[in-house]
């Protein structure tokens, strides 16, 4: 993904930083983290991969995406291909309905304050 492309999520209200990971290892990022990005790549590559075999028992399909929640941040993890996925980490007031129409994900359901 080119960084320019990165670069255009933190112009979303309450993107702080943008990743695409590959293989455990930062790819490319833009924005402030606010974290030690080559565990982050690390340990969010393990996440994918535990994600997939949850849904591999629950006959979900493949995983596109996974999001985390935490007190002042959110992460939302969307797969590129079996090896690749992109990092959005924002404020947690964010409209998920925006970001994911910046991403290009048009299954969400629109609804009131989208």
């Amino acid at each position: 993904m080119p960084a320019g492309k990165l670069d255009s999520y933190l112009k979303l209200d309450g993107v702080l930083a943008a990743l695409v990971v590959r293989d455990g290892t930062v790819q490319g990022e833009a924005g402030s983290p606010g974290a030690d990005t080559g565990m982050l790549a690390v340990t969010l590559t393990l996440l994918m991969k535990e994600s997939a075999r949850i849904a591999g028992k629950v006959g979900g399909g493949r995983v596109s995406s996974v999001i985390l929640e935490f007190g002042d941040k959110l992460l939302f993890v969307q797969a590129q291909n079996d090896s690749q996925f992109l990092v959005v980490i924002t404020s947690p007031g964010i409209s998920l309905t925006r970001l994911y129409r910046e991403l290009g994900i048009t299954r969400v359901k629109e609804g009131p304050g989208a």
